[in-house]
């Protein structure tokens, strides 16, 4: 039997959400100065997972949970085998958005880092953080035996890696819910892949279930205006790996970290898994600080003015060791690699119809079916937190934000953000009666009914893989049409254009 608590996992989860910062910044970065930046970032990780005291960011009275053995590889098990159902491995159906991962795959396997694609005047600049790992042991291996055998063995090691992050999510969801959490783990772990918005119904009051059911779509999350959606933490998976699992840890550990202390590691070392979520989750932090500011003060948790109180929390909270050492010495550099990507030259935008987006009456259904709805349902056990209506205010405000020429702002910054919206409903859900998260009988059953028609979505995700192997009498699908992001036209999405002269590759980059 093993004994769990949040500390023991954190450990884990940093060594997961870092080891890909400090490959990065030891062959992305000119020597000299990544050796005292990955001096700082492990320092900041000593302090925020390793070191023990009073002030590491965990209650006081923290208590293990126990797991057994048997468990722990039944969740091992079903993570292994939803991953392989999203194309991890290579040795299933993929989604279309593998096509450009596959090759930046290939690439950081085949090419010297930093990448440069020479015959293009371009240099990979993406959120490489969750292929860096796997990446780095396939090199090795195609430098002794060539490309076939590196290729086969780097995807069997991106999948391990991402059923590793998946497992850490569990185990943290896990603890999160406690010592009689045992019973529900199965319930958990199902919430947990199949929760979603109410796409079925969206598209279906649109007149577009049809057509999103169709074989050459099964994908229900197009309902509302092209791509913009909340995804489901399925499609996530399915689609922006790469974006969602780290981050996934990262909010985990959010939501049990009971000050600020630890704020900066934790959304810095997913900065390079996706800025995105990063920006989601950092705005989650920046509110939960606030909130907890204010309250510091107006209990008197420090005597003095209220100015005085203000700035000793502060000093106490967001100016801790751990977080000035990311800021300085990890942060500038991944911004600065992520700057340099065309997109976002871009910059910001509204989505409003005037400017050619989405109705208000779509965006609104948008925001009920795939969140309001829970919201509502869940309100009253959450009303006093300020990190529910911190969840609601983003949720609320991201569609009508447009970053560059899609709508990656409103799906990908929101995955914290639904991710937390999962969790809530799933306490509400596996509370016993004794529980304060538990609603009334009535609200607890429309909640049900809410997640089971939620579920559809996920289920059609699952489902294409199947249907266009059973079609197509093959289960090696692989969506591997773009051999190298060379081969294809320059991409604002993947690539700094005239990267000489962008901040990381003139002063940072080998």
């Amino acid at each position: 039997m093993l004994e769990l608590t949040y500390t023991k996992l954190r450990r884990l989860a940093f060594v997961y959400m870092a080891l890909p910062c400090l490959v990065f910044l030891l062959t992305f970065v000119r020597l000299y100065i990544a050796l005292p930046c990955a001096v700082m970032l492990l320092a900041a990780v000593y302090l925020t997972a390793f070191k023990h005291s009073g002030g590491n960011g965990v209650s006081s009275d923290e208590r293990a949970v126990p797991l057994s053995i048997k468990a722990l590889v039944g969740i091992v098990a079903v993570m292994l085998l939803w991953s392989f159902l999203g194309g991890q491995g290579n040795l299933w159906f993929q989604t279309h958005d593998w096509t450009i991962r596959n090759a930046i795959f290939r690439d950081l396997i085949t090419r010297p880092w930093p990448v440069i694609y020479a015959e293009k005047g371009t240099a990979l600049s993406y959120y490489i953080g969750h292929w860096l790992v796997p990446a780095m042991l396939a090199k090795g291996v195609y430098k002794v035996v060539g490309l076939g055998v590196a290729w086969a063995i780097g995807n069997v090691l991106l999948w391990l890696w991402t059923t590793l992050g998946l497992t850490l999510v569990v185990l943290l969801m896990y603890v999160h819910f406690g010592s009689d959490s045992m019973k529900r783990l199965p319930a958990l772990v199902a919430i947990f892949i199949f929760f979603s918005g109410m796409d079925v119904v969206g598209a279906f009051l649109k007149g577009t279930l049809g057509q999103s059911l169709a074989p050459e779509t099964l994908h229900l999350e197009w309902w509302a205006y092209g791509a913009l959606q909340f995804s489901s933490i399925t499609t996530c998976l399915y689609w922006v790996f790469n974006q969602a699992v780290a981050p996934w840890i990262a909010t985990m550990c959010f939501v049990q970290e009971k000050d600020a202390r630890n704020y900066v590691p934790i959304v810095s070392t997913t900065l390079l898994f996706g800025p995105f979520p990063a920006l989601g989750l950092t705005i989650l932090m920046l509110i939960k600080f606030v909130a907890d500011l204010v309250q510091s003060v107006m209990t008197r948790e420090h005597a003095g003015h209220p100015l005085w109180c203000s700035a000793r929390y502060f000093r106490e909270h967001a100016l801790s060791p751990q977080n000035l050492l990311t800021l300085l010495g990890w942060c500038p550099i991944v911004i600065t690699y992520f700057v340099s990507n065309a997109a976002f030259a871009g910059g910001a935008h509204s989505t409003a119809a005037a400017d050619g987006g989405p109705s208000l009456k779509l965006i609104a259904a948008l925001l009920f079916l795939d969140a309001g709805a829970y919201l509502i349902l869940i309100w009253r056990e959450h009303r006093r937190e300020p990190l529910f209506y911190a969840v609601c205010g983003l949720l609320l405000a991201c569609p009508f934000i447009r970053v560059g020429g899609g709508y990656d702002f409103t799906m990908r910054v929101s995955i914290p953000a639904i991710f937390i919206l999962m969790l809530m409903c799933a306490q509400a859900v596996l509370a016993d009666r004794r529980d304060v998260y538990r609603p009334s009988r009535l609200r607890r059953v429309l909640l049900i009914v809410c997640l089971a028609i939620g579920c559809v979505t996920p289920l059609v995700e699952i489902y294409r893989g199947f249907y266009h192997v059973v079609t197509e009498h093959t289960i090696l699908l692989a969506d591997d049409g773009a051999y190298s992001i060379a081969t294809l036209e320059p991409s604002i999405n993947f690539e700094a254009f005239d990267y000489q002269d962008t901040a990381f590759f003139r002063l940072f980059a080998q």
